[in-house]
């Protein structure tokens, strides 16, 4: 009897296409490390697209108060730092722009496909080496985006009181 190699069809992927990043990052090992507490009393920063958690703060859509707005106002321009420096890198080294397709690779490579750009960045940048800048990323579309799963929503009370015990210790008027 003749036997034939019969090729593994591939797997489909896990995210195919186009998937917003809060999806990818709800389904996240990160996420799950986030909300078991292993990073202790840290937070990341997140935009309107996602929702205000123990360990993601948020701007306030309808800040009302002065101090809402302060935490707004500083919100805003650390992630604009953060955006600013993902702009850079993806301009001077084009195989992390998305024009150039997608980094395909498990997480892990990608990681050190982003830490050696950032590396060669650097070295770049004290030789004395422009950037060419290029256009800025269209604006995401955030009309489908999945709703959250109910284990991730029992944290929400808890990042709102937690946002404002941020808001009213740093940014009220003293």
């Amino acid at each position: 009897m003749v036997r034939m190699a019969v090729p593994d069809r591939q797997k489909p992927r896990r995210y195919p296409g186009s998937t917003h990043d809060s999806y990818i990052f709800r389904h996240s090992g990160i996420h799950t490390r986030l909300l078991a507490g292993e990073f202790g009393e840290g937070y990341l920063l997140g935009d309107s697209a996602y929702e205000v958690r123990t360990y993601m703060m948020m701007p306030y859509l309808n800040p009302a108060t002065p101090a809402e707005r302060r935490y707004n106002s500083a919100h805003r321009a650390t992630r604009n730092v953060v955006e600013r420096t993902f702009g850079l890198l993806k301009s001077r080294l084009r195989c992390i722009h998305k024009s150039g397709g997608a980094l395909q690779y498990s997480p892990d490579t990608t990681c050190r496909i982003v830490a050696t750009c950032a590396i060669l960045h650097n070295i770049a940048t004290t030789r004395g080496i422009p950037v060419e800048i290029s256009e800025p990323d269209s604006d995401e579309d955030y009309d489908h985006i999945p709703p959250l799963q109910r284990a991730d929503r029992t944290s929400a009370a808890e990042g709102r009181q937690r946002r404002a015990d941020i808001t009213h210790n740093h940014f009220r008027c003293k």
